[in-house]
């Protein structure tokens, strides 16, 4: 019988103590015995340390530790949501996408050297626009929120010079607002 070696690389080590947080975090946010400000707290707590492991780490494990700070955050907002219990469930992740997306960006501007928070911003921000048209009632003014999206995601494709996120908004740019186009055309018709 042969011993168990411990593991030969660093990433795997931390890849085992990510999947072991996300548990933890897991089952303290189903516990029934915790209350909806508990678990905000639980999750705000865990994300702020994620967050700080990320900027004290370099490399994959950085990147690793990013990804789940920024699911994290998600995970915070939904938990919010419960405890605040909105009568308009578009109207708080029209704001909650609109702070995350200002988040992201803070956190990938502050940790240069990570990838991929900043295309994370991107991505998150094409919801923005278009939730807040669906939050005001506005079914005509959807395809204008696409558009006006996808002409966003053109300036930052033209002022960024980070191949991640130019990658991201372009093809946002030609996704988003192209559905906005067809979108528009197909209401006139």
């Amino acid at each position: 019988m042969t011993n168990a070696s411990p593991p030969r690389s660093p990433l795997l080590t931390l890849t085992g103590l990510l999947l072991l947080l996300t548990v933890s975090v897991n089952l303290l946010a189903s516990w029934s015995s915790w209350g909806n400000g508990a678990r905000v707290a639980a999750f705000a707590a865990v994300t702020v340390v994620a967050g700080g492991v990320s900027a004290q780490l370099r490399g994959p494990a950085a990147e690793a530790f990013a990804a789940m700070t920024l699911l994290l955050t998600l995970a915070t907002a939904a938990a919010v949501e419960a405890l605040v219990d909105p009568s308009d469930d578009s109207g708080f992740w029209t704001l909650a996408l609109a702070l995350l997306t200002a988040g992201w960006l803070g956190y990938g501007l502050l940790l240069r050297e990570l990838r991929l928070p900043l295309p994370a911003c991107v991505a998150a921000g094409q919801l923005v626009l278009p939730l807040l048209a669906f939050a005001a009632g506005s079914e005509a003014g959807a395809p204008w929120a696409l558009i006006a999206t996808g002409l966003a995601d053109v300036a930052v494709w033209r002022v960024t010079t980070r191949p991640s996120v130019r990658t991201t908004a372009l093809v946002a740019a030609f996704v988003v607002g192209g559905w906005g186009v067809l979108d528009a055309i197909a209401r006139m018709g």
